[in-house]
């Protein structure tokens, strides 16, 4: 099993982490999904989860995306 210091490390390692993150969200997403169609209560908790991991990648390619930017007019 990964320690979440070894897994940070990895990421370090890696040019594109978000895609460590995109599985679970793409998880949470479809358990969503399939909680509302079964009219289960969860349904909610999985949809709000899945929005707040989709707002934390969308906010990391922003910030990714303005750091390069900054970079490159340096």
């Amino acid at each position: 099993a990964a320690t979440p210091e070894l897994q940070a490390e990895g990421e370090a390692l890696v040019s594109n982490w978000r895609l460590f993150h995109w599985y679970d969200l793409i998880l949470e997403g479809v358990l969503a999904k399939i909680f509302k169609a079964v009219f289960d209560e969860r349904s909610r908790t999985a949809f709000a989860l899945f929005k707040s991991m989709q707002k934390d990648l969308l906010s990391g390619e922003r910030v990714i995306y303005l750091r390069d930017a900054h970079d490159l007019n340096g």
